[in-house]
């Protein structure tokens, strides 16, 4: 596991460190002459920019919370700001190169081509700065998504059933307690009957969150059966037990491998998250095992982080399925690796008796950036025939 993550983090090293390189070398290339004297101060701009990111997440693990902070935002910012300067970049070259080969180019930008490359630059400034400014909206404004399903079940004893499902709320440095005051004013708005969280509360280390108490309004969420919750893949990576305590003390009930019957009237059964292997020396228990004793009669929804083995649920008479962790990308183009990597990347797909959602998260990993994606917040209705 050690020797992995250090192959990791020296290939992120190396692919993090070019990039930077470039679009702080192309910009560098792109001040005129006749403006030298501020290449000092944008060499020292650039430098604090690449490494604000690193530094931060160095620090979170001590008590530095206002310098973390400043340099966590920052960086986040840099890193999206980093993908778009890339990818405009490779379009500019690449219709450049074109043009040079069809002889195109007219003679004109020759005249004043320092001045062209100088306004080029603030001009792809600015359209990073919009980008920008689009994807915090989209993290930090959710939709309030609605979903109504029937499920093929005799609603004996519930005909209808209200589940507020939120997922990937990345508590931390970026996601603080102002976002989750607004999240659980949203859903307490929305009358619940049950309100479940599928995985990644925490991003990670907890110590600040724990501090701050970041998480205690998720305390006052008002549901008929009460808040529940999963594991993701963060809850590992931040280390299993403080998370799980935390989390707990929060008045969520989490379900690790079991299947949990609300008043004879519904299951709610909750998987431990997918990559739980990598971190601990056990595997999650099987489907088949933790519904062994299920009366698949009633109303089945799963919980379950990562969309990957979707056939099982299926298999096993699964009436809903709540996952997400794929941000459905969160930054484009990542959307289309997403789609490439999970049956579903976001939303709703049906298979066969089996209906499977993926949120695309209310949190956000890294930047506070969406493109290509939103924040959400969803409402399930389910129906009885």
């Amino acid at each position: 596991m050690k020797f992995k993550v250090i192959v990791f983090l020296s290939i992120f090293a190396v692919i993090y460190g070019f990039a930077n390189f470039y679009v702080c070398y192309r910009g560098w290339q792109a001040i005129p002459e006749q403006l030298k004297f501020i290449k000092p101060l944008y060499i020292s701009i650039s430098i604090f920019l690449s490494g604000s990111y690193i530094i931060g997440r160095w620090l979170d693990k001590t008590s530095f919370d206002t310098i973390n902070a400043i340099l966590t935002w920052i960086g986040s910012f840099w890193v999206a700001a980093l993908l778009y300067f890339i990818l405009v970049l490779f379009v500019m070259d690449m219709t450049g190169l074109i043009l040079h080969l069809f002889g195109v180019i007219p003679s004109s930008l020759f005249v004043n081509y320092s001045f062209f490359k100088f306004a080029l630059l603030l001009s792809v400034s600015g359209l990073v700065l919009i980008i920008l400014v689009v994807g915090y909206y989209n993290s930090t404004q959710p939709e309030i998504r609605s979903i109504n399903i029937k499920i093929d079940k005799p609603g004996k004893i519930i005909n209808e059933l209200r589940i507020v499902a939120v997922s990937d709320i990345h508590m931390g440095l970026i996601v603080g307690k102002s976002r989750i005051v607004k999240m659980v004013k949203a859903i307490n708005e929305l009358n619940a009957d049950v309100v479940v969280f599928a995985g990644d509360l925490l991003d990670g280390v907890q110590s600040h969150v724990i501090r701050n108490k970041t998480g205690e309004p998720i305390t006052h969420i008002i549901s008929k059966y009460g808040v529940f919750g999963i594991t993701g893949n963060h809850e590992y990576m931040g280390g299993i037990q403080k998370s799980v305590q935390y989390i707990n003390s929060l008045n969520v009930h989490l379900l690790r491998d079991v299947a949990y019957k609300i008043e004879d009237k519904f299951y709610l059964i909750g998987r431990e998250d997918n990559y739980m292997f990598r971190f601990v020396n056990k595997h999650r228990k099987n489907l088949e095992d933790i519904m062994s004793d299920v009366d698949k009669s009633l109303p089945l929804i799963l919980l379950d982080h990562q969309p990957f083995h979707l056939d099982n649920a299926v298999k096993n008479g699964i009436d809903l399925q709540i996952s997400g962790h794929t941000h459905h990308g969160q930054l484009w183009p990542f959307n289309y690796i997403t789609r490439k990597i999970f049956e579903v990347s976001k939303g709703l797909k049906q298979k066969g008796n089996t209906n499977i959602y993926v949120s695309q998260g209310f949190g956000t990993w890294g930047p506070p950036v969406r493109i290509g994606s939103r924040s959400e917040i969803v409402l399930f209705t389910l129906n009885c025939k």
